[in-house]
């Protein structure tokens, strides 16, 4: 009998007990709902949700160089992301008979007074663009000359013995007016202006050198003002301005939150023949 009554008592607590289980199956849970987007982003001609095709139309011969339209990486994070590049050819190729390097933009400025003239030139991304400032009630007609690559580069000049205007010259042309006093554009890689006593060449980096060399002349109240990189005064033949506009870009390059990095990419072709694919791929 207190074997029966005994075992009346536990069967209740032993109920409790298994019904605590079955209920308390967790204390917690996070839900977080997450939309990852790509860190860093390649841009440029050509591009479409980071591809991009850079179709060559032209010859390329053996010893020549390609260089690519410019690109742009651009790091949305808020913090720093590691790149790569890479470059791939299909079909194949022996070692050396393309060399790819990878050359990152550098913005060119300079800022001077030279004999009275001031001189000014800024990287206006896919410009260079030279101001020159004369002073503020001129007693000439201001005028002005930026020459690249002097003698077998090209110039853009309003000098043309004393008719006024704008014209550009090279080596194949002897001289080409394309617009009055007030500025204009010649084929679309050169825009000129005169706005009182500021005169402004705009050049497209795409029509220039890598590295290039310059120099100018001036029309200050009707003395003539040479401007080069000696700050004489007297000549523009020597010494010149001397110009970079790419260096080479070292690899991995850190991307800092928030940065663009405009670069691009140079095969030179040591080969006797090569038709092809050329295939650079940005990587963690």
């Amino acid at each position: 009998m207190n074997k029966k009554k005994l075992l009346l008592v536990l069967l209740p607590l032993l109920t409790v007990a298994l019904v605590s289980a079955l209920v308390l199956t967790y204390y917690g849970a996070i839900t977080q709902n997450v939309d990852v987007e790509q860190a860093v982003t390649l841009s440029g001609v050509g591009c479409t949700n980071n591809e991009c095709d850079d179709t060559i139309s032209e010859t390329i011969y053996s010893g020549d160089t390609l260089i690519s339209e410019v690109y742009t990486l651009t790091n949305l994070a808020g913090t720093s992301r590691d790149v790569n590049l890479g470059t791939t050819y299909n079909p194949g190729v022996a070692s050396g008979e393309i060399v790819t390097t990878y050359l990152k933009s550098v913005d060119y400025a300079y800022s001077a007074d030279i004999a009275g003239v001031g001189v000014d030139v800024t990287d206006e991304g896919e410009w260079l663009q030279w101001n020159y400032t004369y002073s503020d009630v001129p007693t000439h007609t201001p005028k002005m000359t930026v020459e690249i690559n002097y003698p077998n580069g090209f110039a853009v000049t309003t000098f043309d013995d004393g008719h006024e205007g704008w014209y550009y010259y090279d080596t194949t042309i002897a001289e080409a007016r394309f617009a009055d006093y007030v500025g204009g554009t010649y084929s679309d890689f050169v825009e000129t202006t005169a706005v009182g006593n500021v005169l402004t060449v705009r050049i497209k980096k795409s029509a220039l050198d890598n590295e290039f060399k310059w120099h100018g002349y001036a029309n200050l109240d009707g003395v003539g003002v040479w401007i080069n990189a000696g700050k004489t005064g007297n000549g523009y033949s020597d010494p010149l301005f001397e110009v970079s506009l790419q260096e080479a870009l070292n690899l991995p390059y850190t991307l800092q939150g928030g940065e663009a990095l405009d670069f691009v990419v140079s095969n030179y072709f040591n080969t006797t023949g090569f038709d092809g694919t050329i295939t650079t791929t940005v990587t963690p």
